[in-house]
């Protein structure tokens, strides 16, 4: 792998601890926070109960996120250069299923971990809201890092939306598979290809052209 791929043993060296410069990188800090800004234009009209289970799990998803984040990004940084362009993000977290999950603003629509919206039989599990954080998280960075892309030119006729995922689809899988975490590779191994359209096409692409291929791009 090119020289922005470093030795795997390099990752026992570092811990990580939010904001402090970790494998010559600094990580950022996240801070999860209910908002209600994008209720006024959801398309169905969102329960008290729904924001009110949002507000009630701001402690959650911040214990889940920092439970998991130190080993995805000391296993992200043992491997690859880069920086973040933000020390730290506020993500807003969006009670309205019909929200768009995005990177800049960071935004995170849970109505699918919120009981009061799809009952306690359909709810998400834990880890899908880390493979969330962290797919949106990851846009950022990337954004910030990738400059001149031979496979973004042999892809050029693919629509905006496959080509925005193909590195970082390929970095969820290099570090799901790489830590041996089952749960978040197995999630998006189910997730990609069902949700269909440009997310099926850009996971097929980073399948069949492996994922050195896109990190050796960093």
């Amino acid at each position: 792998m090119a020289n922005s791929i470093r030795n795997a043993s390099l990752a026992a060296l570092f811990l990580l601890i939010p904001g402090v410069v970790i494998a010559g990188e600094r990580v950022p800090h996240v801070t999860f926070r209910h908002s209600a800004e994008f209720n006024s234009e959801c398309k169905i009209t969102v329960q008290r109960s729904w924001t009110e289970e949002a507000k009630a799990k701001e402690t959650l998803f911040t214990a889940l996120w920092e439970g998991d984040a130190p080993s995805l990004f000391n296993f992200f940084f043992s491997h690859l250069n880069g920086a973040f362009s933000q020390s730290s993000y506020l993500a807003k977290l969006s009670a309205c299923p019909s929200t768009i999950s995005y990177s800049r603003p960071l935004v995170l629509n849970i109505s699918r971990f919120l009981e009061s919206y799809v009952g306690p039989s359909a709810v998400n599990p834990n880890h899908a809201f880390i493979v969330l954080a962290f797919h949106e998280l990851m846009h950022n960075w990337v954004e910030d890092n990738l400059r001149d892309s031979a496979l973004l030119k042999k892809y050029s006729d693919e629509s905006r939306d496959v080509k925005v995922h193909l590195h970082l689809m390929a970095i969820e899988h290099f570090v799901y598979h790489g830590l041996g975490r089952r749960d978040l590779l197995g999630w998006i191994e189910m997730k990609y290809p069902a949700i269909g359209g440009d997310y099926a096409r850009a996971w097929e692409i980073v399948r069949n052209e492996g994922d050195e291929a896109f990190l050796r791009e960093f």
